[in-house]
């Protein structure tokens, strides 16, 4: 509330839409990332992704990238088709390799990320492409000291 006028101030917190077909990695950091200010949905396969990101419309898409159903290079590529949406986009992946990078940025992820990651580098990235604004009520200005995925 604005002390001075009496009126609510809206804040509008950014959704994230994580997809991740292992229901630990998704519940864990899902409840990192709503304790640092984020409204989380996530999704357990690729083809489950794409539907709630054209649905839920996200501010940003964090997504491994071996999954069922739908790898994440084409929920990437997918996504990056769809002019109407225009949402950045983290991949996550234990595949370390040159060329898989270079394929995520060929179809345009904005941040590739190596498993396991610790979840500052994460939290870097997330603020970088979809900042969480200030707000009063936020639960933890504190980033625990985890690997995330």
């Amino acid at each position: 509330m604005n002390h001075r006028t009496g009126a609510l101030t809206v804040v509008a917190v950014p959704t994230i839409l994580l997809i991740d077909d292992d229901a630990d990695i998704r519940g864990d950091m899902k409840m990192i990332l709503e304790d640092q200010g984020y409204r989380v949905i996530t999704a357990a396969d690729g083809h489950a992704g794409l539907q709630r990101a054209i649905a839920d419309r996200p501010d940003l898409i964090v997504c491994d990238m071996m999954m069922p159903k739908m790898s994440g290079f084409i929920v990437l590529e997918r996504i990056k088709q769809l002019e109407h949406l225009n949402t950045p986009f983290i991949m996550l992946t234990a595949n370390i390799s040159d060329q898989q990078r270079a394929f995520a940025e060929f179809l345009g992820v904005d941040a590739y990320l190596n498993k396991p990651i610790g979840i500052k580098p994460l939290l870097e990235q997330m603020r970088r492409l979809c900042p969480v604004p200030p707000t009063p009520s936020m639960h933890s200005t504190h980033v625990p000291e985890v690997t995330a995925v």
